[in-house]
C-alpha cells in the first residue's frame, strides 16, 4: 500500500508552480580517463522551480550561515533528480552552490537547501 503522503507532492507542485521562478540546476559529470589526467565530465542541466529566501538573524548570530549564504527552496515536483552537494542552482541570474545542508520533507515535496552565491 502506497504512503498516504505520496499524494502531497503533484498537490504542491501545482499549488506553487507559478510562485516559484524558473531555475536551472547544474552538475558536472564524472570525470573519465587516467587519475593523472581526467577529462571533466559533461556538464548535466535540470530545469525546475526555486525560490531564494535570506536566512534569519538568528543563524547570523550563531555562526550557522555566513552573508552569502541563502536557503534555495526547489519544488521536488519540478526537478528531475535529487539535489547534491556541489551541484548548483541558478536563479533570477544568481548562482549558489548547495552545501551539504540539503533537506526534504517528509512528503517529498520540497527541497530546501544552504547555497553560497558566487
Amino acid at each position: 500500500m502506497a504512503s498516504p503522503l505520496a499524494r502531497i507532492p503533484p498537490i504542491i507542485h501545482g499549488a506553487f508552480k507559478t510562485v516559484f521562478y524558473d531555475a536551472t540546476l547544474t552538475r558536472a559529470g564524472a570525470p573519465t580517463g587516467p587519475d593523472y589526467n581526467p577529462t571533466p565530465g559533461t556538464v548535466l542541466s535540470f530545469t525546475c522551480k526555486a525560490l531564494i529566501e535570506g536566512y534569519s538573524d538568528y543563524f547570523k548570530a550563531g555562526g550557522l550561515v555566513t552573508g552569502k549564504d541563502r536557503e534555495v527552496m526547489i519544488l521536488a515536483g519540478s526537478l528531475a533528480t535529487t539535489p547534491a552537494m556541489g551541484d548548483s542552482v541558478t536563479v533570477q541570474g544568481v548562482t549558489f552552490t548547495l552545501s551539504d545542508m540539503i533537506e526534504v520533507d517528509p512528503a517529498r515535496a520540497l527541497w530546501t537547501c544552504k547555497g553560497a552565491m558566487v
